[in-house]
């Protein structure tokens, strides 16, 4: 029995089967769901985002209901940020309509891995209407 020559279009189907499954296997790896809060330190997770520009690194965190005076930043890595804040009241998973949790929170922490190097300072925090934002100079390697 003679053997049929693979039609181009079945190898670029295979490749992009292959590619396909490739991509499910590193996102699955890389972003596992967790959830965005720690019952045991009463704290939440916020909504964060970061943008990086050719001078600096911009991180931005919604922290609502947080007490401006608690709020600390911290660069604690090369990469790595860590913001804290204490909350004006007290939020429980009731106030966003969950039932099958348990729990209230009282404080915002979070950690934040940006795709640069930063110098170890802040040159600019703003929190305004719940929104902290954050200016950090980036590290450029020495030539």
């Amino acid at each position: 029995m003679e053997e049929r020559r693979r039609s181009l279009f079945d190898i670029v189907r295979e490749y992009i089967e292959a590619f396909e499954e490739y991509v499910d296997q590193v996102m699955s790896r890389s972003f596992l769901e967790r959830p965005s809060w720690d019952a045991s330190s009463s704290s939440i997770e916020p909504l964060s985002n970061v943008e990086v520009t050719p001078s600096d690194v911009i991180i931005t965190a919604d922290l609502p209901f947080a007490k401006p005076d608690t709020i600390e930043v911290n660069i604690v890595g090369d990469n790595l940020v860590e913001i804290k804040a204490e909350m004006r009241r007290r939020v429980r998973f009731d106030d966003f309509g969950v039932r099958h949790f348990s729990g209230e929170f009282s404080r915002f922490h979070t950690q934040i891995r940006t795709p640069v190097c930063l110098e170890p300072r802040i040159t600019a925090m703003d929190f305004k209407a719940g929104v902290l934002r954050v200016r950090i100079p980036r590290r450029f390697p020495r030539l």
